[in-house]
């Protein structure tokens, strides 16, 4: 089975800045990767790159196994599904038609959506906690409901590899280990791949067998979690003292309270 995304000897910078040097990157179905880095280091700038949002400066990057640059973006949103960090809502609208636009890829130029692509964005509202919640409009949603609005459109667009940026942003506790979950889970099915921005290193920990640890300085570490999970790597990337414990769940990392 192919991979779902590659890159070779890519580099990436903003505004002057280097988020990554001659990196490359492999990212196989059934894998969940963590991204983790300290505010400023170019996480977000690195998954926009990642899925096609904006161009790197050098090197490769392929979905399955074809340049990024050369898929329609049609088809392309079929493969990749990309959460924002946040989401504007310029023109009304309803809590269903804006989770239909996950099926947007999927139907053909003024085809209207179908019986199955409601049926898909009723289920997609479910898994998120918001059944009901159809007919409501967006800006009468708070800030949790609302970020869980784009998690459903996402799961509505079924792509193959989600690319998550800070998705538990505004959740409650309950709801961000639910959205783990169901996004973890998603992503060991059917062949498909899970890449999310995290700041929370114990989630990473639990939820993702590989991780990318992006320094700010062009330094970025792929690979196992397992083995790039440790205390002088975190220390070195956030710049803090941080503690591994075990719970009754697995590994719990805390920051040490005092400098």
């Amino acid at each position: 089975m192919s991979l779902l995304l590659e890159t070779r000897g890519l580099t990436v910078s903003i505004a002057g800045k280097t988020v990554c040097r001659h990196l490359d990157l492999s990212i196989a179905p059934g894998q969940c990767w963590a991204v983790l880095g300290p505010n400023g280091s170019g996480k977000t700038t690195l998954l926009h790159t990642l899925t096609g949002l904006r161009a790197a400066d050098s090197g490769e990057i392929l979905i399955q196994s074809r340049p990024l640059t050369t898929w329609p973006s049609r088809e392309l949103a079929r493969i990749v599904g990309t959460l924002l960090q946040s989401q504007d809502d310029p023109f009304p609208s309803s809590v269903l038609e804006t989770v239909l636009i996950g099926r947007h890829p999927h139907l053909q130029r003024w085809q209207w959506e179908s019986a199955d692509d409601r049926r898909r964005a009723a289920a997609a509202l479910a898994a998120v906690d918001l059944q009901g919640f159809e007919t409501r409009a967006l800006a009468t949603l708070s800030g949790g409901e609302r970020r869980r609005v784009s998690l459903a459109t996402i799961l509505c667009q079924d792509p193959l590899l989600f690319a998550l940026d800070e998705p538990t942003n505004h959740l409650d506790l309950h709801h961000q280990v639910n959205v783990l979950n169901l996004f973890a889970h998603a992503a060991q099915q059917d062949s498909r791949a899970l890449l999310m921005v995290l700041h929370d290193i114990t989630s990473a920990a639990h939820y993702c067998d590989h991780v990318l640890l992006v320094y700010g300085d062009g330094e970025v570490l792929a690979g196992p979690a397992e083995e790039l999970l440790n205390e002088e790597n975190l220390q070195r990337l956030y710049g803090h003292r941080l503690y591994r414990l075990h719970g009754p769940d697995g590994v719990v990392w805390l920051p040490a309270m005092t400098r």
